[in-house]
């Protein structure tokens, strides 16, 4: 995972994974950060052990944690996109109307053809 910022990172540690006690089904969400820092603890409700510090709870952390660092990219680069995007000015207004049909044909081709359309008819 790369390195972000703090507050991504705080994100991903709070998020939640639920720990079930197989003897009596038990069953409570705990955040990453606690989950990673724990080997085991006793079921609150029959006192059985249950063991945290397996390859199956691993791989689960690790899961949670690349997708939120992936979703977190992917929002970073649609943020990055649209800010890096102008969006069309409106060169006049037809017939009484706003420009808004101009700007919609700069951005959808079948939107051009009925916008000319249109202009031919009025």
């Amino acid at each position: 995972m790369r390195n972000s910022s703090p507050d991504l990172q705080e994100v991903i540690e709070r998020r939640e994974i639920e720990i079930g006690c197989w003897q009596c089904g038990w069953s409570e969400a705990r955040t990453l950060s606690w989950l990673s820092s724990m080997r085991h603890m006793s079921c609150p409700t029959c006192c059985s052990v249950i063991v945290l510090d397996t390859s199956e709870v691993r791989r689960e952390i690790t899961r949670h944690r690349r997708q939120l660092a992936a979703l977190h990219g992917q929002m970073l680069s649609i943020l990055d996109t649209a800010s890096k995007q102008q969006l069309p000015r409106t060169v006049r207004q037809s017939s009484g109307r706003a420009g808004l049909d101009l700007a919609l044909a700069h951005r959808h081709p079948d939107m051009s053809r009925r916008v000319r359309a249109q202009r031919e008819r009025g």
